[in-house]
């Protein structure tokens, strides 16, 4: 999963950093501060793309964590009474 996380955040960086290089070109910037500005950009946005796929693992971990407890909860006193059924039957 981690490759995946990091494919993804690689990609939206290079994505956003020729959004930002041509916009920052077409506004009539210089060369260097394009590059500048498309480097930061892509940047920030690697680490924002980063968190938010850690983000969302964590909370889909605890969800279905949660969901896992709670049917666990749900059966475990049915079979604790049928159990407790055979005992008394003997």
């Amino acid at each position: 999963m981690t490759s995946n996380a990091r494919s993804f955040a690689i990609s939206t960086a290079v994505m956003a950093f020729f959004t930002v290089g041509f916009i920052a070109w077409f506004s009539g910037i210089s060369n260097f501060t394009c590059c500048k500005r498309a480097l930061t950009g892509a940047f920030f946005t690697y680490v924002a793309a980063t968190l938010a796929v850690r983000i969302l693992k964590i909370i889909l971990t605890s969800q279905i964590l949660f969901d896992q407890t709670k049917i666990a909860a749900q059966t475990a006193p049915k079979t604790m009474n049928k159990a407790k059924n055979r005992n008394t039957e003997n």
